[in-house]
């Protein structure tokens, strides 16, 4: 199945952004609509797929892993 935005994840488009604070201010990405949103939910409202809510830089990832506490094995 070919996953397409189709254009309701507009609703829920994050407005404006500090740097590398997106995730950290709970925004959350779409890859398939390339769009930062504020949406509570898992899923993509739109096109259904996950949202990614780290970075994908390494570097990023542990900063924010660190403010989050998580635990890195």
């Amino acid at each position: 199945m070919i996953n397409i935005c189709k254009g309701t994840c507009i609703r829920f488009k994050a407005i404006g952004y500090k740097g590398r604070r997106r995730y950290e201010d709970g925004q959350k990405l779409c890859p398939v609509c390339t769009e930062f949103l504020t949406y509570a939910g898992i899923r993509c409202p739109c096109c259904s797929v996950k949202l990614r809510n780290t970075p994908r830089g390494n570097k990023s990832r542990k900063e924010i892993h660190e403010k989050r506490k998580c635990v890195w094995h």
